[in-house]
């Protein structure tokens, strides 16, 4: 469980400071996490949790690839 706080904590703590890669960041290497632990492969709420946290930080990643790919002036 101890894991799952400092996730949270880093994630909490990139949020403040407004640095959203480094929240997409954290939210793939929990997912990362919870999928390979043992310990939370019969937990369907972490488990869930983890996989929406995936898609989020999805969605930011393929953002910056957007707005790194436009036009350069």
């Amino acid at each position: 469980m101890r894991a799952v706080d400092y996730f949270m904590r880093s994630i909490a703590i990139f949020r403040e400071i407004g640095n959203e890669l480094e929240v997409a960041r954290s939210y793939r290497a929990f997912a990362s996490y919870v999928s390979g632990s043992s310990h939370y492969k019969n937990n369907e709420h972490i488990q869930r949790e983890a996989k929406k946290l995936a898609a989020m930080a999805d969605e930011i990643f393929e953002r910056h690839r957007i707005i790194r790919a436009g036009p350069v002036v």
